[in-house]
């Protein structure tokens, strides 16, 4: 396969983008990338990633790999598709499928993976550049990003992003899905706060940048059962790390 060579849109205006994101600390781009770069990511995605879902018990983010959810007994799969649902009722809770390649690159598990060069990427001057720029933010000085894949049933619910001993400036999605019709759910939701209504909400279109400052109490909307596609996305944070 060619090598991933990462080209964002040439006619993207930082200003025009910076003077709009000032207003409510979020936004949507569209054509972030070259349509080249685009299906090259998107060609990653689909056939060489190793995902597993994940999950919030209650307590801890939990992982299970698609081996494992296929040798589980038919019951034992309906209980722990019951507990999600009843973890996620009561309070926060996901389910979706990741890819943690920022991680796992780091930690020297996935050698030579196509990822790699989208893990230099954002991690790149170029990119810190461009997030300063975008969210008037100069302390950002470090990035990391993990893939999401959205399938039926899936979802995020409330939360704002903020997190103990991280100095998350700016969270980012970078989407990569194809043919997505609005009712099929998955929207990046905003609310004004966590109980009364959604502000605004933005849909995956493909090669599309959401970008909105953190904390802010948003969520991913469920998958529709009857939704053809995942919902494909690179997804992470832009952060202050002290010396």
């Amino acid at each position: 396969m060619t090598a991933l060579e990462i080209q964002l849109n040439p006619e993207i205006d930082i200003d025009a983008l910076a003077k709009a994101y000032a207003d409510k600390k979020r936004i949507h781009i569209p054509n972030i990338f070259t349509d080249e770069t685009a299906d090259q990511i998107y060609a990653i995605l689909d056939k060489q990633v190793e995902w597993e879902l994940t999950w919030f018990d209650g307590n801890v983010d939990q992982y299970t790999s698609f081996k494992e959810l296929t040798a589980m007994a038919p019951q034992e799969r309906a209980a722990f598709a019951q507990n999600t649902k009843r973890v996620a009722s009561n309070g926060f809770g996901f389910a979706y499928n990741t890819f943690k390649f920022h991680e796992r690159i780091a930690e020297g598990k996935v050698p030579d993976h196509p990822l790699q060069a989208f893990d230099d990427f954002v991690v790149s001057d170029k990119m810190i550049a461009f997030f300063r720029a975008l969210t008037g933010d100069n302390e950002i000085n470090a990035g990391g990003g993990h893939a999401t894949w959205y399938a039926p049933g899936h979802f995020l619910n409330i939360h704002t992003d903020k997190i103990p001993n991280k100095d998350r400036r700016a969270a980012f999605v970078f989407n990569f899905t194809k043919a997505w019709r609005p009712d099929w759910g998955g929207e990046l939701k905003f609310y004004t706060d966590r109980v009364t209504k959604v502000d605004e909400a933005f849909l995956p279109d493909f090669n599309s940048l959401n970008v909105f400052t953190v904390p802010v109490p948003h969520a991913v909307g469920l998958i529709a059962p009857f939704a053809m596609y995942p919902r494909v996305a690179i997804t992470g944070w832009y952060s202050h790390e002290g010396a």
